[in-house]
């Protein structure tokens, strides 16, 4: 599972935030969101590895909505998420509703990344560029948070789940 997925999932349960943990390359978690309609959700993960594309294409056909995530301390995986993953999700399922999340919305306040990025040229990802992002790819939400800090991170997957029962008519 892609470390900022397993990061996430982990706060939703209370798991202590880790550092080190180690991204396995395919992996699928289930569980219940305790919100007033219990809903079920499964987040397949293939951490982008080209290995399981046909995976992929299952998953999203199986999906009611669709989530992409990218660190705000790494523009390249803002630029490969719209290469390689909107054209694939849109194709295989035209009108899924796609969320688009900013992870690791806590490196805004870390100094030490701040500078690490400055030395190599980059800087985080702006709001507002995560906004445009979103709308360009007519994703239904935008939203940043953090598995360190918590932030907002219930407040995602409740909206995927509140999108999905719309979606049903509930």
């Amino acid at each position: 599972m892609d470390k900022k997925v397993f990061k996430i999932l982990n706060q939703l349960y209370g798991i202590p935030f880790s550092e080190d943990y180690d991204p396995t390359i395919e992996d699928s978690y289930k569980f219940v969101l305790n919100d007033k309609f219990k809903t079920e959700v499964t987040i397949y993960d293939t951490a982008g590895q080209p290995d399981y594309d046909a995976l992929l294409d299952v998953y999203i056909q199986m999906a009611e909505c669709t989530f992409i995530s990218f660190a705000l301390n790494y523009e390249e995986q803002q630029k490969l998420a719209q290469e390689k993953f909107v054209g694939r999700i849109l194709k295989c399922k035209k009108n899924i509703p796609i969320v688009v999340v900013g992870t690791k919305s806590d490196m805004r306040e870390d100094k030490d990344e701040i500078i690490r990025l400055k030395q190599m040229g980059r800087k985080m990802i702006e709001t507002e560029d995560g906004i445009k992002f979103a709308q360009s790819i007519g994703a239904v939400g935008y939203f940043e948070c953090s598995a360190k800090t918590n932030f907002f991170i219930r407040l995602v997957l409740l909206t995927i789940s509140k999108i999905i029962k719309m979606e049903k008519g509930y």
